[in-house]
């Protein structure tokens, strides 16, 4: 039956695989490759030019400050003589503690606290209940600390001997509101909750894109090489080679080995894409933790959480990928279903509609039941043609467990066999009867084997 099969696909291949289509494989390719790399070092360097500018205003005429770290009378005024944009005209008023100087407080004052422990010189930026001062503002200030920290330290020691010594010491700092300090709660705890906030954005992008990109990906791989698996149908059919070919190929030989020639190719294709976006995405966060370790960029992140996200599993990620290549073959087989039953290109042209409109149909079918926002019925998951839109994107998220993963992949692959096996039947029964008028139990005859 299989006869002079690889001959067949080594041909079909040949052809496919033309200068052309390795030049445009290859552009794309790296495209793919150097673009997420590009786009996440402009963000970052982007971030980075904003630190580099002058640090925004604090909204704070007075600083009422407590220093616990030394007896030393200190004249924080000093501050100002560095001539730091926005912070160089500032009024400091001493206080014996923090409840009194919030206590004093006035509605554009913030309370700062030096204190020392056995490691470190702590210090806290406090937010009076009676003050103005908003989150966002309080932290501008305590940018400020940040850059002249040295400075701070100097200044609160008194500068003597015994005090210089405690500049040895390394020192941490934190931005509280009044309640939140009587709490123990700072606001500066907030950068890590900002960064699983940029985690799950990220995340919920993934979510909501990767069944897009699965569609797009399958939709246009499809228009691409279906029309060409169905031209390959009726090659020899329009070119009268058909009787001859017979002599040495079964018509099931001839039309699998086509089939899966073009497939061969555009999987060749589609996997050098698929690879080349995954090594750019990769490359691209090591190029940007490396230049910049401190970046809060929400893709970085993201990639850093993956497994605490479980997402992106070996396992997982394997699986959907043979969701997308099967997806792929199944709808090829359908466009193959196509060709058979085509005599001629107008012919083919007219029967398009076979392989394309299943694609619709299961987009809307996605769209309409909320399978591309992750709220898919579990019945989606079992049917091969929404299967191969909405799987790929569920299994690398953790959205759908392995076994139903296997359960659907498996469903899948039957219905790709009896898809391969039915363009096989119509193919023979086209071209052996070529000529004779076919009907309805001359199809289902052939199709059944009885033919």
């Amino acid at each position: 039956m299989f006869r002079n099969f690889s001959k067949v696909v080594r041909f079909t291949f040949h052809n496919q695989t033309s200068k052309a289509y390795k030049i445009f494989t290859i552009i794309v390719s790296l495209l793919l490759l150097i673009v997420p790399s590009v786009i996440m070092l402009i963000s970052c360097a982007a971030k980075s030019d904003d630190e580099d500018k002058a640090i925004d205003a604090c909204g704070a005429k007075t600083i009422y400050y407590v220093n616990e770290v030394s007896d030393n009378e200190i004249a924080m005024e000093q501050l100002n003589l560095l001539h730091e944009e926005n912070y160089d005209d500032i009024r400091y008023v001493s206080a014996k503690s923090a409840e009194d100087a919030c206590e004093d407080s006035g509605e554009d004052s913030l309370v700062l606290l030096f204190e020392e422990n056995t490691s470190s010189v702590n210090v806290s930026i406090i937010i009076p209940e009676k003050s103005n001062i908003d989150n966002e503002d309080a932290k501008n200030y305590f940018e400020f600390v940040d850059k002249y920290e040295q400075y701070f330290l100097i200044l609160v020691s008194g500068i003597d001997f015994y005090s210089l010594n405690k500049l040895s010491l390394p020192n941490e700092y934190e931005t509280y509101d009044e309640t939140g300090y009587m709490d123990g709660y700072s606001l500066s705890s907030q950068v890590e909750k900002n960064d699983e906030k940029a985690t799950d954005e990220v995340l919920e992008i993934f979510r909501f894109a990767m069944p897009y990109i699965s569609l797009m990906l399958l939709y246009f791989m499809i228009l691409m090489y279906g029309n060409t698996i169905t031209m390959n149908m009726i090659m020899e059919k329009e070119s009268k080679l058909m009787d001859t070919m017979l002599i040495t190929l079964k018509p099931e030989s001839l039309i699998f080995g086509k089939l899966l020639g073009c497939i061969l190719a555009g999987l060749l294709q589609l996997m050098s894409w698929v690879l080349s976006i995954s090594l750019g995405m990769f490359i691209g966060t090591k190029i940007t933790k490396q230049l910049f370790p401190d970046s809060h960029l929400g893709i970085v992140l993201f990639f850093d959480a993956m497994k605490e996200l479980n997402i992106f599993r070996p396992v997982n990620v394997i699986l959907a990928v043979l969701f997308i290549i099967f997806g792929f073959v199944m709808y090829s087989s359908i466009a193959a279903i196509a060709g058979a039953l085509s005599n001629s290109k107008e012919d083919a042209g007219n029967k398009t509609t076979i392989f394309v409109l299943p694609l619709i149909i299961s987009f809307f079918a996605l769209f309409g039941l909320g399978g591309l926002e992750g709220r898919a019925p579990a019945v989606l998951k079992f049917i091969p043609f929404t299967a191969a839109l909405i799987m790929p994107a569920d299994l690398s998220l953790g959205q759908a467990g392995l076994a139903e993963g296997i359960i659907s992949f498996i469903i899948m692959i039957i219905f790709t066999l009896v898809f391969v096996t039915i363009a096989g039947r119509i193919y023979k029964m086209t071209s052996l009867f070529k000529g004779n008028r076919i009907n309805s139990k001359d199809v289902l005859g052939n199709l059944l084997g009885k033919g």
